[in-house]
């Protein structure tokens, strides 16, 4: 088989010996069990989103004169 430059300069050889050290971790569940610890309501406010809200709440304007407060969230079911 004949092959071009580029294609030469990708063969890649694998000389190694030892075996896998590792397993690979699951890498979707790591994701999904992070994604519902953000979105899950959690009372104190010590992570997620109700963390991230606290953090930046109540916003006051620059006279003073109104301010906005946060109260609770609530993550409706999607459409789609």
């Amino acid at each position: 088989m004949v092959y071009s430059y580029t294609e030469k300069k990708r063969i890649r050889k694998d000389f190694g010996t030892r075996p896998q050290v590792l397993d690979i971790p699951y890498l979707l569940s790591i994701q999904l069990d992070s994604f519902e610890k953000f979105i899950e309501q959690d009372p104190e406010g010590q992570y997620g989103l109700e963390a991230a809200f606290r953090s930046v709440f109540p916003i006051q304007s620059y006279n003073g004169n109104s301010e906005l407060q946060y109260v609770s969230y609530r993550l409706g079911e999607p459409v789609f």
